[in-house]
């Protein structure tokens, strides 16, 4: 049986919220139409453009449904105990407005985070990234339960 999968495309903007869509297109042609759609928002005489791959390890709780694991386990499932798993998820952070406020640190204004749909926990978790991204002060790193670097 093969895994219908998903792609959660979550779009952040400082003081303004964050909008999430599921896509029914394979990940790797929506982080190219995404990134597209955020070139055509992009002022380059304001700021710069970034669009970086960002693997984030994410702990889940086991037993999996099996239609979860036959998606999980091509993102690396590890077992690190009897009730926890841990995969890796590919996450692509677009920045296209963004502010140096000094020569070593910058803010985001605006973001596109592209990542495999697992479920509506990691969504929420995926949805916190993007947030605390534009919502980051000049030094800050956002920090995530469930979800790291």
């Amino acid at each position: 049986m093969a895994v219908k999968y998903k792609t959660l495309v979550v779009k952040a903007v400082r003081g303004g919220g964050v909008e999430s869509e599921l896509v029914e297109k394979r990940f790797s042609v929506v982080v190219k139409e995404v990134a597209a759609r955020a070139l055509e928002e992009w002022n380059p005489l304001k700021s710069d453009f970034t669009a970086i791959r960002d693997d984030r390890d994410v702990e889940i709780d086991l037993p999996l449904d099996p239609k979860l694991y036959d998606l999980l386990k091509n993102l690396n499932l590890t077992k690190v105990s009897e009730d926890k798993a841990v995969f890796t998820l590919p996450v692509f952070v677009i920045s296209y407005d963004s502010e140096w406020v000094s020569t070593e640190d910058y803010i985001d204004n605006k973001v596109y985070i592209v990542s495999i749909y697992v479920n509506d926990e990691i969504k929420r978790l995926v949805e916190q990234v993007a947030m605390d991204l534009v919502s980051k002060e000049p030094g800050e790193e956002e920090e995530l339960e469930g979800i790291e670097e």
